[in-house]
């Protein structure tokens, strides 16, 4: 259920920034793992897996860099290197996350930081 998903900041130093639950797996033995991702509405992050990132939108407005519109809940993305993402709209951005090994989800420096 929605309400026993556990978020951490993925930045200490931003609480209302971008935040991760972890759901399974073990990242740092370099194992498949699972993440939702949170991003504020209004904000941007690189988001970077292990080998290979995949993820589907669940909810939000997201754009990853080079698109000029957002992408719809339900939609896929698959990519190998970083990728950078903003979040639109009023409301938060929320995606599940598969890789193999670490995730890293990063701030943009001048994106504003929801609340």
């Amino acid at each position: 259920h929605a309400r026993n998903i556990v978020w951490s900041s993925a930045d200490p130093a931003d609480a209302d920034g971008p935040a991760l639950a972890p759901l399974w797996g073990d990242p740092t033995g370099g194992q498949a793992s699972g993440y939702m991702v949170r991003l504020p509405a209004g904000s941007a992050a690189r988001v970077r897996g292990g080998a290979e990132l995949r993820a589907v939108v669940v909810d939000g407005a997201l754009s990853p860099s080079g698109q000029s519109a957002p992408i719809a809940p339900g939609s896929a993305l698959v990519t190998r290197d970083a990728v950078d993402l903003s979040c639109g709209g009023e409301t938060p951005c929320v995606l599940f996350v598969g890789t193999v090994g670490r995730l890293s989800v990063e701030p943009m420096p001048g994106a504003a930081s929801g609340g």
